[in-house]
Formats: structure tokens, C-alpha cells, sequence
């Protein structure tokens, strides 16, 4: 999922009258988070202060409807692998130089790749029955 895209579902569920908004995590008063991309991630931001926070739970994207053109659903997952596999050499590269930081930092992006890929297509709902025959 692209940065542009996980706005696009940050500001679906933000603007949904059905779901509680994200909040300040200083103010729940303030007006609702704002997604926004810093350093190339995207975070959330509070209107009215300086709060931010780099986690956006995994509802919001569960909430998102699945695109609807196999075409864009297989773009993602071969840009999602692309971008694990750059991460893994990183790591890799990382470990060899013995650059622990470096590796801890891949590592990190591995993790929010992979569940980014768990977005694309969300698990079955666990509460539901099989249907008996």
C-alpha cells in the first residue's frame, strides 16, 4: 500500500460517522488526528499541538474496503515484496558489516512490511461458523 493510499484510508476512517476517530494522545478534545507522510512514513498528527504518533492501528486498515481491481491487488503485493526484499538486503549487508543499528532498522521495516501485506487481503472473521452441509 502506498503512502498516498494509507492516507486515503486514514482520512476514510477519520471521516466515518460509524467509527470512533483517532485522537490526541495528549487531548482528546482536540480535533481528530491528521495522516501525513514524515521521512517517507506515514503518521498521524494533531491538529492543534505537537502530539504525533507513527502507529496507526491495524483497524484502520482492516476497515478499508479491498480494491476491487485484481490487477491493483497484485501491484501492491509484488511493490509490498519488492520492498521486503530490499529490506532483507539491507539486513544482510547490515549484519556482514556488523552495523547492528543498520540491522535493527531493517529488521523493523521487515516487521512493517509483512504486516502490511496482512492488510492486503484481510484474514476470515474467526467468529463465524463453517457453514454445516
Amino acid at each position: 500500500m502506498t503512502n498516498a493510499e494509507k492516507i486515503a484510508v486514514v482520512n476514510g476512517w477519520q471521516n466515518d460517522p460509524g467509527v470512533h476517530p483517532l485522537t490526541c494522545g495528549h487531548n482528546a478534545a482536540h480535533r481528530p488526528l491528521v495522516a501525513r507522510t514524515e521521512d517517507g512514513k506515514v503518521i498521524l498528527a494533531c491538529p492543534d499541538c505537537a502530539y504525533t504518533q507513527t502507529h496507526i492501528p491495524d483497524v484502520v486498515f482492516a476497515h478499508a474496503p479491498l480494491p476491487r481491481d485484481p490487477a491493483e491487488l497484485a501491484n501492491a503485493a509484488r511493490d509490498l515484496k519488492a520492498q521486503f526484499d530490499d529490506a532483507h538486503k539491507k539486513g544482510m549487508a547490515a549484519l556482514k558489516d556488523g552495523d547492528y543499528k543498520a540491522l535493527g532498522e531493517a529488521i523493523e521495516r521487515e516487521r512493517t512490511i509483512t504486516e502490511e501485506q496482512a492488510t492486503l487481503i484481510p484474514p476470515p472473521d474467526a467468529t463465524k461458523q463453517p457453514a454445516k452441509k
